[in-house]
C-alpha cells in the first residue's frame, strides 16, 4: 500500500498489477494478522469481496501466471487462506455450487 492511497484503492490497483483484471471493492469479508500466518514474519491481510468484469487474468511481478480456480477446487492454500475462502462463502450468506 502506497502512503497516499486508501485500502481500497490498493486493493484495485494490485488486483490489476498482479492479474490485469479490474474490479472495485465491494466488501471486506475479514482481516488476518499475526506473526505465525507466514514463515517469512508476521503480515496483515484485509480481504475484499470484489466485483468487475470477467476476464482471463495474467500473471504480474509476484506470480508468472495467474488462473481461475473453481470454488470445488480452492483449498489445500498457503498459510492461511484456505481460512478466507470459507469466510467469503460464508460473508456471501449463500452456497457456491461445486463445479
Amino acid at each position: 500500500m502506497e502512503m497516499d492511497e486508501t485500502v481500497e484503492a490498493a486493493v484495485a490497483r494490485e488486483l490489476y498489477e498482479e492479474t490485469g483484471l479490474q474490479a472495485r471493492p465491494r466488501a471486506i469479508v475479514g482481516v488476518y494478522s499475526g506473526p505465525q500466518r507466514d514463515p517469512r514474519g508476521s503480515t496483515t491481510t484485509v480481504a475484499f469481496l470484489m466485483t468487475g468484469r470477467a476476464g482471463a487474468p495474467t500473471g504480474g511481478d509476484d506470480a508468472t501466471t495467474a488462473a481461475w480456480v473453481p470454488l470445488a477446487e480452492a483449498h489445500g492454500l498457503a498459510f492461511d487462506h484456505d481460512d478466507v475462502v470459507r469466510d467469503a462463502r460464508k460473508w456471501s450468506g449463500r452456497r457456491f455450487k461445486k463445479r
